[in-house]
């Protein structure tokens, strides 16, 4: 009988990983170094901020029940709600952490069902901190044109953004997968893959909410059984 091999080689693949991961460190460090991310906290910061009410409750909630725990373990608790930095944190410290038994897991997942960020710490005393972070303000204005409007200061910033964007396509449009789904479909509409590429990323950008809804509705219609030889 003839052989059957299979054999793939990821190693362009990966170089190709590694140089976009190399990419996006050196964004953040070009933003970092320019200011804007600075800029950027200042004028968010300088919005107005209202208190969502659902967030409120869940900080209050999980400061008790968190207390719980440092009560149990002889652990030390601290809430803070910022009407400056516009943030909210709880901080416990135990001699440990350890989730097993039911009501342990329960508090686990309620922590995280809404937490913005969970952090762990250890501290030099050889205690654990845990550091919950908490969306208990909500900004009033478009943090996105703000945003925009920052980075569009700096020229440079905007062209490396641009070349990691399309550095990015390009790696895409390099997976032997995406791109044969790809080609079907610009065919279809008589355009390059990489035009259809940059059709659907711009359409993805402006209104992805479209993009899902059509993608749904599509599996829908394929899994939707077929009604052409029913009398």
């Amino acid at each position: 009988m003839k052989e059957e091999i299979y054999e793939r080689d990821y190693f362009e693949l990966k170089q190709r990983e590694r140089e976009l991961t190399k990419k996006s460190r050196d964004i953040f460090d070009i933003a970092a170094q320019t200011g804007i991310f600075a800029s950027i906290g200042e004028r968010l910061t300088a919005l107005p901020h209202v208190i969502v009410p659902e967030k409120k409750k869940f900080y209050e909630e999980c400061l008790r029940r968190l207390e719980g725990m440092a009560i149990w373990l002889g652990g030390k608790i601290k809430g803070i709600v910022s009407y400056k930095e516009y943030d909210a944190q709880i901080q416990l410290t135990l001699p440990f952490f350890e989730f097993s038994e039911k009501e342990d897991m329960e508090l686990l997942t309620f922590v995280t069902s809404k937490a913005h960020t969970i952090s762990i710490y250890p501290e030099q005393n050889g205690k654990m901190r845990l550091v919950v972070y908490i969306d208990y303000f909500e900004a009033i204005g478009d943090k996105g044109e703000i945003i925009d409007e920052e980075i569009e200061k700096h020229p440079e910033v905007v062209e490396y953004l641009a070349k990691a964007h399309e550095a990015e396509l390009d790696s895409l449009l390099a997976d032997p997968q995406i791109y044969n789904m790809i080609e079907s479909a610009a065919a279809d509409l008589g355009i390059t893959p990489r035009q259809y590429l940059e059709l659907f990323d711009f359409a993805l950008h402006e209104n992805p909410e479209a993009i899902f809804g059509a993608i749904e509705n599509a599996a829908k219609d394929k899994q939707a059984p077929s009604t052409e030889n029913e009398d």
